[in-house]
């Protein structure tokens, strides 16, 4: 017959085991709650981005250097 004592140290082992997958299940969810966050940010920058080059278009034809030193400064800023 099998000892209860056996049963028990069973029984918290893989409690014990679940309770660590658990911990570590979450760790990963966290990451990818922040990488998906971080999508959501860089996205919403793109799409401002891509909105103020179509309605600055022809500002920046006439003048693409003081444009690239625009993106270079709010890319610097955004980090």
């Amino acid at each position: 017959m099998v000892d209860l004592w056996n049963v028990y140290l069973l029984n918290l082992v893989v409690t014990v085991a679940l309770f660590i997958a658990t911990l570590y299940r979450i760790k990963i969810e966290k990451k990818s709650i922040d990488v998906t966050a971080q999508n959501a940010r860089s996205r919403n920058s793109l799409e401002m981005l891509k909105r103020i080059v179509e309605r600055e278009k022809d500002l920046i034809l006439e003048d693409p250097e003081e444009f690239i030193k625009f993106l270079k400064e709010y890319c610097r800023n955004e980090n």
